[in-house]
């Protein structure tokens, strides 16, 4: 919605008016200029393809028609556009009409030397004003008096659909009724709408007219001597969107599917489906028009991997009707026939093909019967050998840099550094409990401040991220004791800045994808970045007065959960791998054409003078997916179904690939909760235990 701030001369104010395409034609033949305003006679007109307004003395304008359905309309002894004074008063009649020219503008204008009401059309559709101006410094309300034809007022939001309005009031309401906003739509039998805006505000109702009968208005109130402008718009979407009532997705099914626990109807979609569910897609909405509602329910998905999965179309049919609404349903009951993630998209179209509403999902289908294509180099495990022998020739030399926070009561937090791949300088930030191995979160899993006193050393855990800048420490003013420390009270916990940083370095970039370079395997931020993790615990087995390198965790989210496992991989001191949402897995499959988007390298971005071929051979030596079998500590792998970050049947990948594991020590928890770090809650409660367990040494 476009808002306008036009020159006016006098003062008033400008209120305006949205609405779709329609009207009536003129019925006097000496009239018929189009898109012009027109004035003769006592009558003031303007037609044009869209929109009919007609004005006559003394009560002014009396019709506003869109696609011939009729919006404004007075009544016995008033117009369709009323002034109602402080006191309760209308002032609804005029004495002069005029076609008003000024810089180009054109306005139909009514006024009787107090009140003055234009309509500015200007040249183009749909947006349009009505200007008000009155000479009163007490503020008045400008009454829109809506016609008989004109089913329903609705809150509707810039640049949303009618049809999502949540709230509106009916014809036919009781008298008193009230909402207010900044913009409505009025709602015509015919499926034409009209949007009303005001940037002071607004309220839609039943009011009483000036001859008392109840009528549905739009009152917008205005100052006094004053130009405040409303803006408005012609409603040019489908007139069936309009007369759509708060479309709703249900997904019900007889059968239970494979979610987290307490997942289900009532909760959300269901997104998890066991092998051979039955599942019902179903749409819901209401209905304002008179005759049958006149399109259809579609429902289409497509695999992951690009393959389509299944397209159904459904006829709605009524449910129930009340206060003029008519309740439909549309359901359709897919065969769903391809393993793992599909992407199943809504549509409730009308009968010309025109989209009113959509939605989407993600759902997982028989993840177990799933089979991965791995893409593994021949020679993956002699290139990590090598990587990592030459990693041991370079010279750790560890240092401790700086203690920071010292006044903190609970924690001790170290900047430590040490030698990376080809010597490149690794710093750290070290979180070290001040109390000890007896730390422990309390049962509402909140933080917990740990005893002081207890022994070290403590069991170890390693997370890390490419976006992660230092300590991450809010204090405030009066120092440290405002810190919001998110570490682990059980562990001490390091967390290797990858990108070979300082920590809380000024003027460094949030991220750094890790596909780049991408023209060879030799030289790919990955291979840095797997050694910089290992030479963290490196690091850590020259503390032993903090850390018990028999207890080790690797764990982490999205990059973080891929810089797990491969730590994992990598380095078998790892005792327990969680890995959530990790990204970065399965790039044989993401990073070809036709797979829904995913963090990570594309198939466009083959370097110069190679093939995909080449790109996907460069990124199988860093695909976690690729690095699983070399696992042998259990490991947690959890992600969301619906992740529109990372891949989310890399984290499956992962998973089936893990064959040096026993079925009791691997985990697979598809989710439902988003990427960030909330993959499942299974998952997440698996993963408690597991650290619980390596606490205690189990």
């Amino acid at each position: 919605m476009m808002l306008f701030a036009r020159q006016i001369i006098g003062i008033g104010v400008s209120v305006a008016i949205l609405a779709p395409l329609a009207f009536a034609a003129v019925k006097d033949e000496a009239m018929a200029k189009k898109n012009y305003w027109t004035c003769e006679g006592g009558r003031l007109e303007f037609a044009s393809d869209d929109l009919t307004i007609r004005a006559q003395l003394p009560l002014g304008f009396d019709s506003l028609r869109i696609k011939g359905g009729e919006f404004i309309q007075g009544g016995k002894g008033y117009g369709g556009i009323a002034f109602r004074k402080p006191d309760g008063s209308f002032a609804s009649s005029f004495t002069e009409l005029s076609n008003v020219t000024h810089d180009q503008s054109r306005r139909g204008q009514l006024s009787d030397g107090m009140f003055l009401l234009q309509i500015i059309t200007g040249w183009t559709l749909p947006d349009f004003e009505i200007y008000a101006g009155f000479n009163d410094t007490q503020p008045h309300d400008v009454v829109l008096f809506m016609a008989d034809d004109v089913v329903a007022l609705t809150i509707a939001r810039s640049k949303q659909p009618i049809s999502t309005a949540q709230q509106r009031v009916m014809r036919g309401a009781m008298l008193g009724t009230a909402l207010k906003a900044t913009e409505v739509a009025a709602v015509n039998e015919n499926g034409a709408a009209l949007r009303i805006a005001a940037t002071n505000g607004l309220s839609i109702g039943v009011v009483a007219a000036p001859d008392g009968q109840p009528r549905l208005a739009v009152v917008i109130p205005c100052k006094g001597m004053v130009a405040n402008t409303i803006a408005c718009r012609i409603e040019t979407h489908s007139g069936v969107d309009a007369l759509t009532v708060l479309p709703t997705l249900a997904v019900r099914s007889p059968t239970m599917g494979q979610g987290d626990p307490g997942y289900g109807p009532g909760s959300g979609y269901w997104a998890l489906y066991e092998k051979g569910a039955q599942v019902d897609y179903s749409v819901e909405f209401g209905w304002l028009g008179s005759k049958p509602f006149p399109g259809r329910f579609v429902v289409e998905a497509r695999h992951a991997l690009g393959k389509p999965h299944f397209r159904l179309e459904a006829s709605p049919e009524k449910l129930s009707a009340t206060n003029g609404v008519t309740q439909y349903r549309a359901t359709v009951r897919p065969k769903f026939t391809l393993p793992g993630v599909s992407e199943c998209n809504f549509f409730l179209q009308d009968d010309a093909g025109v989209v009113l509403w959509a939605d989407r999902m993600r759902f997982m289908y028989d993840w177990p019967d799933y089979k991965p294509t791995y893409n593994v180099p021949a020679d993956l495990k002699a290139f990590w050998d090598g990587t990592l022998a030459e990693l041991a020739k370079v010279p750790l030399e560890p240092k401790v840099e700086e203690t920071l926070f010292k006044d903190d009561p609970n924690w001790e937090f170290q900047h430590v550094s040490f030698n990376g791949w080809q010597g490149k300088r690794i710093h750290a930030c070290l979180y070290i409990p001040k109390g000890g191995a007896a730390a422990s979160r309390p049962a509402d899993g909140g933080a917990a401040v740990p005893p002081n006193g207890v022994a070290k050393p403590l069991p170890v855990l390693i997370t890390a991220h490419p976006g992660t800048l230092g300590f991450g420490i809010n204090h405030r003013a009066d120092g440290v004791y405002g810190s919001q420390v998110k570490a682990d009270p059980r562990f001490v916990t390091v967390v290797p800045l990858i990108r070979g940083y300082p920590p809380d370095a000024t003027d460094i970039p949030f991220n750094q994808p890790w596909w780049g370079p991408l023209d060879s395997r030799e030289n790919h931020a990955a291979r840095s970045w797997f050694c910089a993790m290992v030479r963290a615990l490196d690091y850590m087995a020259t503390r032993p007065d903090i850390a018990d390198m028999s207890r080790v965790v690797s764990s982490g989210g999205s990059q973080g959960g891929a810089l797990a496992l491969a730590t994992a991989a990598l380095d078998h001191r790892v005792k327990l791998c969680i890995a959530d949402s990790p990204s970065n897995c399965m790039l044989n499959d993401s990073a070809r054409p036709g797979t829904y988007p995913s963090f990570g390298p594309t198939c466009g971005q083959v370097p110069p003078g190679q093939t995909l071929d080449d790109l996907l051979r460069t990124l199988s030596y860093f695909d976690p997916a690729n690095l699983a079998p070399w696992i042998q500590c259990p490991t947690v792998v959890h992600l969301t179904v619906g992740d529109l970050t990372v891949h989310s049947m890399g984290g499956l990948g992962v998973f089936k690939n893990l064959t040096g594991l026993k079925d009791d020590q691997k985990w697979f928890f598809p989710g439902v909760n988003g990427h960030f770090h909330a993959g499942s809650a299974a998952g997440g409660a698996k993963a408690k235990e597991l650290m619980a367990k390596l606490v205690e040494g189990q």
